[in-house]
């Protein structure tokens, strides 16, 4: 399904411009690479935060831009407010969708596991994976079910199996998670707490 976003060409240059359009409910936005120059663009951060949200920010967008042509695009970038929360700028890349592209895909733990269950910690290490596809075929994310792992399991990334048709590139090595025994911090806490209450027992 194909999702379309709206664009306008912006002038560059002025910080004034930039103040109106985000007065306006705009944001600023550059788009280049396949076929495409460098061209700076504003969008309805309404309008994006629904499309990403519904296409998923590894998604083929239709950027269809005022005055120009419909390209299609893949967000690249994206640069956040850390007060508001809110898009400042964004960067789309124009794609060939008959090429190969390498994308960083997050991953999902699913469940509880088991070891969590018993005390354990889960330590998620790594939270992207670079694969390589055809822009439509790219994962919004990579899922993993963890509810059967116990205390001192991990997971990596050769153990995976891809559920489509993409390819993971990250080191084959690389830790995903693993579920850690309860902190020592927490076992000499008790041990300290069983030590005084023997102690106070032997004052009375």
């Amino acid at each position: 399904m194909a999702h379309t976003l709206h664009a306008k060409p912006r002038s560059i240059g002025q910080k004034s411009i930039i103040t109106t359009l985000r007065n306006e409910g705009f944001f600023p936005a550059v788009v280049y690479g396949y076929n495409m120059e460098n061209t700076s663009v504003a969008v309805s951060y309404a309008e994006f935060v629904k499309t990403i949200r519904e296409a998923g920010r590894t998604g083929v967008l239709d950027l269809a831009i005022e005055d120009g042509k419909n390209v299609q695009v893949m967000l690249h970038d994206i640069e956040l407010d850390p007060l508001k929360d809110q898009v400042v700028h964004a960067d789309f890349i124009a794609v060939d969708m008959k090429a190969d592209v390498e994308v960083e895909v997050p991953v999902v733990l699913d469940g509880e596991a088991k070891g969590a269950k018993e005390g354990g910690v889960v330590q998620h290490l790594e939270h992207n994976l670079l694969v390589r596809a055809k822009p439509a075929d790219v994962p919004e994310s990579i899922h993993i079910a963890i509810s059967e792992l116990e205390i001192n399991d991990s997971i990596n990334v050769g153990e995976l199996t891809a559920d489509g048709n993409y390819e993971i590139l990250t080191d084959p090595e690389t830790t995903i998670l693993t579920i850690q025994p309860p902190s020592t911090e927490d076992e000499l806490g008790e041990a300290s707490e069983s030590t005084e209450e023997a102690s106070g027992e032997e004052s009375e």
